[in-house]
């Protein structure tokens, strides 16, 4: 790692300085894929917010057999998010202590 300081240059070669540097590439990349994971959620959830409106469910949440089956499907579609998710950002997120 070298910096400029006035007229001649500084070496840094200290290992915690390049510790640091590597731990905050670790982290940003693990902070993209979180955003990735995140865009490909949010999407999908939008798809399919879309289809429960298509099919009308938004008008039929009184009755027990739409609401038991609107129940299974939001289920379902928070079940897809995780897999998602982890499919997508992986298990880094996850990763606090070394």
């Amino acid at each position: 790692v070298e910096l400029l300081a006035g007229e001649g240059q500084v070496h840094w070669e200290s290992e915690a300085v390049i510790k640091e540097i590597r731990y905050l590439n670790l982290k940003l990349e693990i902070n993209m894929a979180s955003f990735k994971a995140i865009v490909v959620m949010v999407t999908w959830t939008a798809i399919a917010g879309y289809g429960l409106f298509t099919i009308g469910a938004h008008e039929h949440f009184r009755n027990p057999m739409w609401a038991l089956v609107i129940g299974i499907i939001l289920l379902v579609i928070h079940m897809i998010n995780m897999a998602l998710y982890f499919k997508v950002a992986g298990e880094r997120p996850f990763e606090w202590f070394k």
